[in-house]
């Protein structure tokens, strides 16, 4: 019977042992790695960058804008763009407006605020991402967007800017590509202040 006991004691000891050991190399590093190496996990910093067609652009949005993502396990991501500010004064938008209101008219400037949303898996490697960021006025003589009722002071709110996409995600190279729209909405978060633009998405992720 004692021998029974050693016996059962060690198996006891040895199965924990092992139950122990694997989920040590279940949270490692590396094991952390390689699932977000797969198609199925977007977590992680992406380097982004948006293209847009010169029809898209509105007549003062850049054709290639760059971002910094970082996304997280719970579905969230922070994003920085090199686009903080945009001095809306083209020509070719202040003729849109003007014909629009029948006098005279230079969109002010705004900035905008890095960037807060949220991304979802739709399918195998695909999803859904969607973010927001605050828009403020930088114009010293103010703001004013009749249209949508906006009438801003220096550094006040002005609306919002939205970027949605659609993306497909190759895990195995680390990159994702994809469409993408962009708005920019009147405080109420739904009226639309201009026109949508709409492009491509193309990333890749970050490793140190």
């Amino acid at each position: 019977m004692t021998g029974d006991k050693v016996r059962s004691s060690s198996f006891r000891f040895h199965l924990l042992f092992l139950v122990v050991s694997v989920f040590a190399w279940a949270v490692s590093p590396g094991v952390a790695l390689a699932a977000a190496s797969d198609s199925q996990h977007l977590d992680g910093f992406w380097l982004l960058t948006f293209d847009l067609p010169p029809d898209q652009a509105l007549g003062f949005l850049p054709t290639e804008m760059k971002q910094l993502a970082n996304f997280t396990t719970d579905g969230s991501m922070l994003a920085t763009s090199n686009l903080p500010s945009l001095p809306v004064d083209a020509e070719f938008f202040s003729q849109v407006l003007a014909l629009k209101l029948g006098k005279p008219f230079i969109f002010p400037s705004i900035k905008l605020s890095t960037g807060h949303g949220d991304w979802v898996r739709t399918g195998y490697g695909r999803f859904q991402l969607e973010i927001w960021r605050v828009a403020t006025c930088v114009d010293p003589a103010g703001c004013n967007i009749p249209w949508v009722g906006v009438n801003a002071k220096l550094d006040d709110s002005i609306g919002w800017a939205t970027g949605k996409a659609t993306v497909q995600v190759d895990g195995k190279r680390g990159v994702m590509t994809g469409t993408l729209q962009l708005q920019l909405l009147a405080p109420d978060m739904v009226t639309p202040i201009l026109p949508p633009a709409s492009g491509t998405l193309a990333g890749s992720r970050h490793r140190p």
